[in-house]
């Protein structure tokens, strides 16, 4: 990941790009609204636009002269900065990276997606519906986004960490230790002596740096 200037260059945009016109990708973004961003690319050229991170495929989206479109050719894509999160290319997906880049453990960051049921609630102003994740609110970093009449989107945030190359999915301990099982007892301990939560991206990036310690 390069170091990112403030002056934008002219670059010929639409040619990582490809136009979108199905309506639906729209219910399952990361912001409800597109997001002024940049994209940098690995020849040095920046753009700004309005920016999404759709959580149906691991994409950016950007708006330009009015067109929805995904930004492809991520072979020439180094970073992309939107709002106060960095995102970077990883084979065919995009991840947040929320770690130090030169790190023996990199820590990213991708979404997904759930389609839950409303549920009815009733409250001072009578009955309404929310979802199940406004309800106990268990899940944090969580957008829900009408789709339908009754169900809505529910974003959904996932940890992984690379270690030697390799992704692995870090949502839970028994998912880090597949990364080192051989110190397996080792991991279980320092998530139970340190409280590791794994929907905080401290103590996640806490998790990995010590893995990071680990043979």
């Amino acid at each position: 990941m390069k170091k990112f200037f403030f002056a934008l260059l002219i670059f010929p945009f639409f040619t990582h790009a490809q136009i979108v016109t199905d309506s639906s990708r729209f219910k399952t973004f990361l912001y409800e609204h597109f997001k002024d961003g940049y994209v940098l690319m690995k020849n040095g050229a920046v753009e700004q636009a309005p920016l999404n991170y759709n959580s149906e495929d691991q994409s950016i989206y950007f708006i330009k002269d009015g067109k929805y479109m995904v930004l492809s050719v991520l072979e020439s894509v180094d970073t992309i900065y939107l709002q106060n999160k960095i995102f970077i290319p990883v084979k065919e997906s995009i991840y947040e990276i929320i770690s130090d880049p030169s790190s023996p453990t990199v820590v990213y960051v991708s979404y997904t997606n759930v389609i839950r049921p409303l549920v009815a609630t009733a409250d001072h102003n009578g009955a309404g519906k929310q979802t199940p994740s406004q309800v106990s609110n268990t899940v944090t970093d969580v957008y829900a986004n009408g789709i339908g009449k009754n169900k809505s989107v529910e974003i959904q945030k996932h940890y992984w960490i690379e270690r030697k190359k390799k992704m692995y999915r870090a949502d839970s301990e028994k998912q880090v230790i597949k990364m080192i099982p051989a110190k397996a007892s080792v991991i279980e301990k320092y998530v139970k002596e340190n409280n590791i939560n794994f929907f905080s991206d401290a103590d996640v990036l806490k998790l990995a740096a010590f893995c990071g310690t680990l043979n």
